[in-house]
């Protein structure tokens, strides 16, 4: 296993590994994760952490490439759901809800001696509906960024074109990027709409759920028993 490295400028330490040949086209040329500390000490115990996560990263790829399904049908519509959350937390904290609306009719005006232009907007539904398309008709190119930065996240690979967990996460972007467009529209119309409507609620993935028993187990044998201080006190 290789050491940490540290970034000369930042001094904030990284992992950084090279991906086997076979993996790039989902993983990159390099594998590397921020381990969020100047500390060398506390560097050292991320890193190893980190380096599992990558084990675990090229595992995914590997069966990718074998046509072994790594995402799961709940876990698309939970990296989705995900996304969903962190673009409108964005767009209510800025309140650019148009960047998710298509622009419909608009026109100009004549008031006194100034002109006015008037502009309206369409969700992306109605505007699909009304027979536009995406940018170069191509669904998978629209959504293809944000699916890259949820897997990113969540440390799983990009899957293979065309495989079955590729079109899982393209059919669950595409419909959170609705949901979004029909959430911003209302919002822009002045509408109050909660956060998280209509999303699933936040949940591990597959990949996280051992982890997630792991930090449990650990919790509860960390945490005294109202008996032990008891004991204690006696």
């Amino acid at each position: 296993m290789a050491d940490p490295f540290k970034h000369p400028t930042s001094g904030i330490y990284y992992l950084r590994r090279k991906v086997p040949l076979e993996l790039r086209a989902a993983l990159g040329h390099e594998y590397k994760r921020s381990l969020q500390t100047r500390d060398p000490e506390q560097a050292k115990h991320e890193h190893a952490r980190a380096w599992v996560q990558s084990d675990e990263a090229f595992a995914a790829a590997r069966a990718e490439l074998k046509g072994v399904a790594a995402i799961s049908a709940f876990d698309a519509q939970q990296l989705a759901a995900r996304w969903f959350r962190a673009e409108q937390e964005k767009l209510e904290r800025t309140g650019q809800f148009t960047k998710m609306l298509v622009e419909g009719p608009g026109g100009a005006w004549e008031r006194a001696e100034h002109g006015e232009e008037w502009q309206t907007f369409i969700s992306l539904r109605e505007a699909v509906a009304q027979g536009e398309e995406p940018p170069d008709g191509d669904w998978a190119a629209l959504v293809a960024p944000h699916v890259k930065a949820a897997l990113r996240a969540a440390n799983l690979p990009m899957p293979v074109a065309d495989t079955p967990s590729a079109l899982l996460l393209q059919r669950a972007f595409e419909e959170h990027v609705y949901k979004l467009s029909d959430w911003a529209l209302r919002r822009h119309d002045g509408e109050s709409v909660p956060l998280g409507q209509d999303v699933a609620p936040l949940a591990p993935l597959a990949v996280e759920q051992p982890r997630a028993a792991e930090v449990s187990s650990l919790s509860r044998r960390a945490a005294p028993t109202l008996s032990a201080f008891l004991s204690i006190a006696e």
